[in-house]
């Protein structure tokens, strides 16, 4: 997300999805709240859910 401090908008917008074991969770949200932080205001969220099944697209049957 690109945010004009000076106007108080957000001008684009990016999302970004990660998979992470649950240990490393509170460390990546951290990395992600701290290095994401774009001016005083809250720059947007971090949601944090479960992952049920990871399937794979394509690529050799087994």
């Amino acid at each position: 997300m690109a945010y004009s401090a000076e106007a108080g908008v957000v001008i684009s917008e990016v999302q970004l999805s990660l998979v992470c074991d649950d240990n490393q969770v509170d460390e990546v949200t951290a990395i992600i709240r701290k290095t994401g932080k774009i001016g005083p205001n809250i720059s947007g969220w971090v949601y944090v859910t479960p992952v049920e099944q990871a399937l794979p697209i394509g690529g050799k049957e087994n």
